[in-house]
């Protein structure tokens, strides 16, 4: 993936709960294991706890509550309108549990990152 900064891959993060994934990432980073940089943080909840991880770190965010939007068009709209501002490269969706139309603009760029574990087969 060409990135805007020079390797490090600029990453916008959609959250809906605690933000264990977006601190997972934080962390990684902060042990040079993952060579990006959070930009933004949306979050479909006003109390969803990965706003306060954000907010730590500095990184700006915003809250998306899908309940104010008459479509997942409009809901959406306003998501990119925001993410665009910080011009990620890359958008994680982690643990975020609404719908949303994915703009032209951001095909192949978007990651859905589920943070439940999943069972292990085998053995």
């Amino acid at each position: 993936m060409e990135t805007s900064s020079g390797g490090r891959i600029r990453l916008a993060v959609l959250l809906s709960g605690s933000g264990t994934t977006l601190e997972n990432m934080f962390e990684k980073i902060q042990r040079g294991e993952l060579p990006a940089e959070v930009v933004a943080v949306v979050s479909s909840r006003r109390d969803a706890y990965g706003l306060v991880r954000a907010a730590k770190r500095g990184v700006p965010s915003a809250v998306v509550p899908r309940k104010k939007f008459a479509t997942v068009e409009k809901f959406s709209d306003r998501i990119f309108e925001f993410i665009r501002i910080h011009r990620p490269d890359l958008v994680c969706l982690a643990g975020f549990m609404c719908l949303i139309r994915v703009p032209e603009d951001f095909r192949g760029r978007i990651m859905n990152v589920h943070p439940a574990l999943l069972p292990a087969f085998g053995g």
